[in-house]
């Protein structure tokens, strides 16, 4: 009895080495993850608090690993930051930005060249009067058959060339710099060259710098009369793009109008400003300014100005400010109804413009 013991103990020992010894050759089947130290620097965008960016990494063509994301929580205590993340090992290209948005919506975000950020379509007068308000009845300009979208968020990000993941270390496969050239030359926007990576010559470390991608816009109306008449505003500028390739930041051709918040500053102008995408640097759509008032008396009046030049030519095309002067607003008619905003009856006047 105990000799039968002892070969069914030896049976048993054998087999779970076996069974081991077979578990470890199917290992090689598996694919194969590194850890990875992912860091960002924040020397293109100094100024940027984003709380988290997510980052995707895309296989080329021929790789057996799938689209891979990261979504990271950032601090912005200092300049430099990092995380660790676990990557399978292959050729990729990556495309980083921050997260913490509440208007950006993604779009072929499967591919590395098709993803897309965009906003929602909107209303001009909805920041005023609510999402349920339909300013379609509003004059807008030059810019009837344009779509209203909303403004997106502040974006920070960056897409980097093609680099290497092993085990002994990590390479880039072409030069870093080249993709960053052909972007600023390419589409026109003039917002680069920016550093994308940088690859640790210590180890497993892959330096990604975000800088900015979404375009400041703003305007001011200076010498406004009867400026104390108006009480409430908005604004909307029209003719801009509502989309933007996150690989190469290139712009949707398509003219959106974006809206524009819009108040009275010191007494004397109309100040506004607000987030895009940018201008479709290619683009034929002029761009006018449209200002929105309801007076004290219940009037309401449209304005336009004609922003295309400033626009199209500005030095910074990441912070554009367009100026105009000269308006008069009406006086109020005394005894009037009171104020009661609608989107009908709307009275046109041509604002004059300052180069």
């Amino acid at each position: 009895m105990k000799n039968m013991l002892n070969r069914l103990m030896a049976l048993l020992l054998a087999f779970t080495l076996l069974a081991g010894c077979t578990q470890k050759e199917l290992c090689y089947l598996h694919p194969h993850c590194v850890d990875i130290r992912l860091v960002f620097d924040w020397v293109e965008a100094p100024d940027a608090n984003p709380e988290s960016m997510v980052v995707y990494f895309y296989p080329l063509p021929g790789e057996a690993a799938q689209v891979q994301r990261f979504d990271i929580v950032t601090v912005r205590t200092r300049a430099i930051e990092s995380a660790r993340i676990n990557v399978q090992t292959g050729r990729y290209r990556i495309i980083c930005y921050n997260s913490d948005t509440d208007g950006i919506l993604i779009d072929g975000h499967e591919d590395f060249h098709t993803h897309s950020l965009y906003t929602r379509d909107g209303d001009i007068f909805e920041s005023l009067l609510g999402s349920g308000v339909q300013s379609s009845r509003a004059p807008r300009g030059d810019a009837d058959n344009q779509r209203v979208v909303i403004t997106p968020d502040m974006m920070w990000g960056c897409s980097t060339m093609e680099v290497e993941i092993t085990d002994a270390g990590i390479r880039y496969i072409n030069d870093p710099t080249s993709r960053d050239e052909a972007r600023a030359d390419g589409d026109g926007r003039g917002f680069g060259p920016y550093r994308a990576a940088t690859m640790s010559a210590d180890g497993q470390v892959i330096t990604l710098y975000p800088h900015q991608q979404v375009a400041e816009y703003s305007f001011e109306i200076r010498n406004v009369e009867n400026i104390r008449t108006a009480r409430m505003m908005c604004a909307a500028v029209t003719g801009l793009s509502g989309r933007m390739v996150a690989s190469t930041e290139a712009l949707h051709p398509e003219p959106v109008i974006i809206p524009s918040n819009a108040r009275i500053e010191n007494g004397t102008k109309i100040t506004g400003s607000f987030y895009t995408f940018g201008n479709y640097p290619d683009g034929k759509a002029p761009h006018t300014l449209l200002l929105y008032v309801w007076l004290a008396d219940g009037k309401q009046y449209y304005y336009t100005f004609d922003a295309t030049e400033q626009i199209d030519h500005a030095p910074d095309r990441l912070r554009v400010h367009m100026v105009f002067d000269k308006l008069s607003l009406p006086t109020p008619i005394t005894n009037g109804s009171g104020l009661s905003p609608s989107v009908d009856g709307w009275d046109e006047e041509i604002g004059d413009i300052i180069m």
